[in-house]
């Protein structure tokens, strides 16, 4: 996947430093178990089998961890600005 060194608008690098994405694996687990959470929910409390729920949630979930990567690491870069803006220059 291709990322951008820097921000056009603002000049914010988004080339970190090693571990510095370790926050994102762990919101890119996070965010497809909140979307499949739901159907899990569902599945099961509809009185389907425990092992076809299973089964449909785990496919859901393998389909959705690539989708949700490339976002969870933009919520990741997201939370750190907010925390932890640059400051600019003035001039």
């Amino acid at each position: 996947m291709h990322m951008n060194r820097q921000c056009s608008e603002c000049g914010f690098t988004f080339d970190r430093e090693a571990g510095y994405w370790t926050g994102a694996m762990f919101v890119s687990s996070f965010l497809p178990m909140l979307l499949v959470g739901p159907v899990w929910a569902i599945l099961v409390f509809t009185g389907q089998n425990i092992w076809l729920a299973f089964a449909i949630t785990f496919i859901l979930l393998m389909i959705l961890i690539p989708v949700t990567f490339r976002y969870s690491r933009a919520i990741w870069l997201h939370t750190d600005y907010r925390l932890d803006a640059p400051q600019r220059k003035i001039e």
